[in-house]
């Protein structure tokens, strides 16, 4: 099982993802490999070193897509983020590559970590853990700063080691909340200062609905990376990410 330091800086793949992708949303429907392995190696080789999969489409069993996905993908040799938000889909998927994936996600709420949790204890995989709970998802960095000591408290309670735990401090889309970056950095700066857990962001989240996104993106990432983000999740074949990733990594930060 691959072990993680909460401080290892490590690009996410988020292209195998319908939502938006009308080519993968087709490829799921009819069971067919080839796009899926096309991603998964083009995000490899441009230096994701591991990828999000995510099955969900109306109208599918998810569990049973979801498995098929990750059995298909898993051969391009790349650890998997299981993207669900059904329990059964991230036990299929996890009986599917043989418990070396990670869980994405669990949030707050009791319902999720009653759900959830037992799963990574179980495999030994680490989770990543979304900030909000039965009130929403706080407007302040304080606020989920606190949801997310919350999960990891209750983690380390049932024997999940605390490095296990990835906080995804959620970057909401600018056009519509353009407050909401600096309090999503805010956050990543808290988990990072106080829990010294992994702090994962999904980049592409805040330039959702503008213009310019290549651009924009870019420097989200440069901020993000700054603020304390060890677990970005990007694009690796848009213009220029990796190139930032891999400048921050040189200047020694």
């Amino acid at each position: 099982m691959r072990q993680y330091a909460a401080g290892e800086l490590l690009a996410l793949g988020e292209c195998l993802n319908p939502a938006g992708r009308p080519a993968l949303q087709r490829a799921l429907r009819l069971r067919d490999a080839g796009p899926l392995l096309a991603l998964a190696r083009s995000q490899k080789e441009a230096g994701a070193e591991l990828l999000d999969v995510n099955a969900h489409l109306p109208g599918t069993e998810e569990p049973q897509l979801l498995a098929w996905a990750v059995q298909t993908v898993q051969t391009a040799g790349l650890p998997l983020l299981l993207d669900a938000a059904e329990p059964r889909a991230i036990a299929a998927g996890l009986e599917a590559c043989g418990g070396n994936g990670v869980i994405n996600s669990v949030n707050g709420t009791c319902a999720s970590m009653h759900a959830l949790l037992p799963f990574a204890k179980a495999y030994g995989v680490p989770l990543v853990a979304q900030p909000w709970d039965e009130t929403g998802l706080p407007d302040t960095a304080e606020g989920r700063f606190a949801v997310a000591e919350r999960l990891l408290n209750r983690a380390v309670q049932m024997g999940i080691p605390a490095e296990r735990l990835w906080i995804d401090c959620l970057a909401l889309p600018r056009a519509t909340r353009p407050e909401q970056a600096a309090e999503a950095l805010r956050a990543v700066s808290l988990v990072r200062e106080r829990l010294g857990a992994p702090a994962l962001l999904g980049i592409s989240n805040f330039s959702y609905g503008i213009e310019n996104r290549e651009t924009v993106n870019r420097e989200f990432l440069r901020r993000a990376l700054e603020a304390g983000v060890t677990r970005p999740i990007f694009n690796p074949l848009q213009s220029g990410m990796m190139e930032t990733l891999a400048a921050f990594r040189r200047n020694g930060q």
